[in-house]
């Protein structure tokens, strides 16, 4: 009746244990709400957790279809089909360890990238700001007295960069380019032309 309950999850485990199955298809509801859950449950069974798969037979065919009955039933038959033949089909994957470097690069200390650097530097993460005109502040440090606080957009600017220069983990670079870059997440490679102004 409930696939997610804790008596039939253990029931799954027990199953793909007894028939040394290497991959699990669960025909129910939607798998926005039981993805990790599954997941757990191939785990638990030593499957690998990525040759799980599941079918929404509820959203796409049981609420759906109320008034064909046998045509649901023909549409959540031929749905579980392509889920076994995919996870069949799956090449499981293998989760990996990344030595990451916490260090973050904003490109532009307009506003948004001088309250992110902030934000991330707030966070114990060294941040490299760069910007690719002489001085930072974007269109903003141009602005007149702005709502609600009344203040300019070179104050507003001022007081930011004043922030960024109390905090020794954001190093800043103006008349910055960005000529290249390489690697992968945690671990980009970047190359610049830059001149650096502060920290």
């Amino acid at each position: 009746m409930f696939t997610c309950s804790d008596a039939t999850q253990q029931e799954m485990i027990e199953d793909i244990r007894e028939q040394n199955l290497d991959g699990l298809v669960v025909a129910s509801c939607s798998p926005k709400l039981h993805l990790f859950t599954f997941r757990e449950v191939a785990k638990r069974a030593g499957l690998n957790p990525y040759r799980y798969n599941q079918v929404n037979v509820r959203e796409q065919c049981s609420w759906t279809h109320t008034d064909d009955r046998a045509g649901a039933t023909e549409k959540a038959v031929r749905l579980v089909r392509a889920g076994v033949a995919r996870t069949a089909l799956t090449e499981p994957l293998e989760p990996i360890v990344i030595d990451t470097v916490p260090k973050v690069l904003v490109v532009g200390a307009g506003i948004a990238g001088l309250r992110a650097a902030i934000g991330l530097a707030d966070l114990g993460i060294s941040v490299l700001l760069a910007e690719k005109s002489a001085a930072p502040g974007g269109w903003v440090a141009g602005f007149n007295k702005m709502y609600p606080h009344d203040k300019t957009g070179r104050l507003l600017i001022k007081q930011l960069v004043d922030e960024v220069k109390r905090r020794e983990n954001i190093t800043l670079f103006t008349d910055a380019e960005l000529v290249a870059k390489s690697g992968s997440v945690g671990n980009f490679q970047v190359n610049k032309n830059i001149r650096q102004i502060s920290n």
